[in-house]
């Protein structure tokens, strides 16, 4: 099983990090001023969108690096996701 990526894990664990990070700052800063989706909602958004973004980063260059000819690939194609990827986060059951 092969676990090489384009992005050197330690590259992914410290965007992670950050996102992390800043999503718990602004969280912080709603649940002190008593609004909804504090830190928790927002530390989970900002974690979820990175994830999302870096899976779209890997794949680009995954397959730029394997020759498949790039045509019209980009890395902002995968970033629709992200506001699925937090509505999923978001759903109510």
């Amino acid at each position: 099983m092969d676990l090489s990526t384009a992005i050197p894990v330690w590259d992914m664990a410290a965007r992670l990090a950050a996102a992390a990070v800043c999503g718990a700052a602004l969280g912080l800063d709603r649940e002190i001023r008593g609004k909804a989706a504090g830190l928790r909602t927002h530390t989970l958004v900002a974690i979820s969108a990175a994830v999302t973004t870096l899976v779209a980063l890997e794949l680009y260059w995954g397959m730029a690096g394997k020759g498949a000819g790039g045509g019209d690939m980009g890395p902002p194609r995968g970033l629709p996701g992200i506001p699925q990827a937090i509505g999923f986060i978001s759903a109510r059951g």
